[in-house]
């Protein structure tokens, strides 16, 4: 019976040890504020991009690597939507802001 007790106070002692550890190691662990890009603080949120789906933006795809499906997930696309600079997948512009 007695070994029994020391094996539950040696598992128990362990659990314990491995919870200070991952503790220890989660208050250590970096924070990464901006992981999620549609909530981060830094992202391009202003349109300086030729009109969307104009010649000259879709030459800048082109050159970035980028194809309108992939831009249209990046924040700056969907920061203009919300601002109605584009909307109904259409250029606006400014007139979509109300400016």
């Amino acid at each position: 019976m007695e070994s029994v007790a020391r094996s539950i106070r040696s598992q128990i002692s362990d659990i314990t040890e491995d919870t200070h550890h991952a503790e220890r190691e989660q208050v250590n662990a970096p924070i990464n504020i901006d992981s999620d890009p549609m909530n981060a603080d830094w992202p391009k949120r202003t349109w300086d991009l030729p009109p969307y789906k104009s010649e000259e933006f879709m030459r800048f795809l082109q050159s970035s690597g980028t194809t309108l499906e992939e831009f249209r997930k990046l924040p700056v696309y969907v920061f203009a939507v919300q601002r109605g600079v584009i909307v109904d997948g259409e250029w606006v512009g400014n007139a979509g802001e109300g400016t």
